[in-house]
């Protein structure tokens, strides 16, 4: 009895061990690569890197990028040649969660956001800005595009610039090659004042197989699902993460109507005069003599955007600065080490230093690396009419920063500007750091007594905070900061004037009050 048992149990063991060597024979034998194989062998990226194939069952395994090699890559070129529908599923990078992934900044609006155009006066005003003269692409109802961009300062992402109708987005998908598709998330600016239209940051999360190169060299397509699928090419400016080749960028809200143009030339050399070695400009529709004045600068020093759209201020705030401020970080972030957001009538002026550089310095003697941003308080020069009491040269006469020299006695907090670290930012608001790229990241409130920003208007287009019991007199002083800078900004200034006059320009002379407030 206890024989047979023994031969039972062997019997079963040596069929095991068959079955074992001929499971193995089968894997590793090799056969002629087909097409059924080449199928096969993408399949199993699939299931190892969150991506899923539309064919009845979708497949959703956890990613498992170590697995990614060159001849993955290769089985994936081979499949996208036959054409099968591949949909990437947007899910966690390593870093964490995808900052973009709300479609709005609350549920209430995220339910807007997925609502579709039925509504025929809807329709009427969104077909009002379908304007075929414009800087922004349409990429689907209510939706359109300025730039893109390769972002992989956390995880990498296709970012979208865009403008927006908040009440009509549709669904957009990224497309890579021929088959391999994400789906769009939707970001919108803090700053859109409940108008129709908003910027949004529209992201596409990277699929692991798709490489820079590729990004570069291609660009992607973006789709647009309703009856009638948009399909929309864009380049996208793929940035070398290397070493910056500017120190300090400056970027400027767009340009529109008229502008004084040796205000607008103070600007310039002012803001460099304080280290400044870089300016974006974006151009909504200036005159021919500030066109000429932008281009007489080198363009490593001077990048002049178009930016024409047809938006009024009724449906978008502020000509689209929030969008213009996001497209200016995103194409900067890796050019320049720092960068100032402010308009031709602001200047952040260093008090405990010539230069911004030496600014830093100051802030940063305990380091900077948790550093996103340098907030700066701003007062209000009134330029109405000239205030200073001694006799000026002829040479200063029509400069604003030597002649305007009343100003408000306290810092607003409210309408402050900053320098910022663009890889450390996600969005950027007008006067604020509305969201740093990881919450580690903070913002520095910069003491009076080092820097301050200088805003040159009118005291009456510039309501002031007023104090019970405090007189008018008591809320100025007589400020003379700017002229420890006399001698290189009116040099500068008068160059340039001195140029341009030569290149048959007729260029202003006398104080005057920019269009750019």
């Amino acid at each position: 009895m206890a024989v047979n048992m023994e031969v039972k149990v062997l019997t079963v063991f040596i069929l095991l061990v068959n079955v074992l060597i001929l499971i193995y024979y089968v894997r590793n034998t090799p056969r002629p690569a087909g097409k059924t194989d080449r199928i096969d062998a993408l399949k199993r990226i699939v299931r190892e890197n969150n991506i899923y194939i539309k064919a009845g069952v979708d497949w959703n395994i956890k990613t498992n990028a170590a697995e990614i090699n060159n001849s993955n890559i290769g089985a994936l070129n081979k499949h996208i040649e036959y054409g099968e529908d591949l949909v990437l599923k947007n899910g966690e990078h390593d870093e964490g969660k995808d900052l973009p992934v709300n479609k709005g900044n609350n549920e209430k609006e995220g339910e807007q956001i997925k609502a579709s155009l039925r509504d025929e006066k809807e329709s009427e005003i969104l077909g009002k800005f379908d304007d075929m003269n414009s800087d922004f692409r349409k990429v689907g109802p209510g939706v359109f595009v300025y730039s893109a961009y390769l972002d992989d300062r956390k995880g990498r992402y296709i970012r979208f610039i865009a403008v927006v109708n908040v009440k009509a987005i549709c669904d957009l998908q990224c497309r890579f090659g021929q088959g391999l598709f994400v789906n769009a998330t939707f970001y919108k600016t803090c700053e859109s004042h409940d108008k129709p239209f908003a910027a949004y940051l529209i992201s596409c999360q990277l699929p692991i197989l798709v490489s820079r190169s590729y990004v570069k060299d291609n660009g992607v397509v973006v789709i647009c699902n309703g009856l009638n699928k948009v399909h929309t090419h864009f380049k996208v400016t793929v940035a070398q993460s290397s070493s910056s080749i500017y120190k300090f960028t400056v970027c400027v809200p767009p340009l529109y109507g008229q502008i004084a143009q040796d205000k607008f030339i103070e600007f310039i050399e002012v803001t460099r005069n304080f280290g400044a070695d870089h300016f974006t400009f974006y151009d909504h529709g200036v005159d021919d003599n500030v066109k000429m004045i932008l281009k007489s600068y080198d363009k490593d020093l001077v990048e002049i955007r178009p930016w024409k759209h047809n938006y009024t201020d009724e449906v978008l705030w502020y000509k689209g600065q929030s969008a213009s401020v996001w497209d200016c970080m995103l194409r900067n972030v890796y050019t320049s080490r720092y960068i100032a957001f402010n308009d031709i009538d602001e200047f952040i002026v260093p008090r405990m230093s010539d230069t911004w550089d030496g600014m830093l310095n100051i802030l940063n003697r305990n380091g900077d690396q948790d550093i996103a941003g340098y907030r700066f308080k701003s007062v209000v020069f009134d330029n109405s009419n000239k205030q200073i009491q001694q006799t000026v040269s002829d040479e200063i006469k029509h400069l604003v920063t030597m002649t305007t020299v009343i100003r408000t006695k306290q810092g607003d907090m409210r309408r402050t500007k900053l320098i910022v670290n663009p890889r450390r930012v996600f969005e950027l608001g007008i006067h604020h750091l509305s969201r740093p790229l990881e919450d580690r990241y903070v913002t520095v409130s910069v003491k009076m007594d080092i820097a301050v920003l200088h805003h040159y208007r009118k005291f009456e287009r510039f309501p002031m905070k007023r104090k019970v019991g405090v007189k008018a007199q008591d809320r100025m002083l007589e400020d003379y900061t700017m002229w420890r800078f006399k001698t290189n900004i009116t040099r500068a200034v008068n160059e340039r004037l001195n140029l341009l006059k030569r290149k048959y320009l007729n260029l202003e002379t006398k104080p005057n009050q920019s269009a750019i407030t």
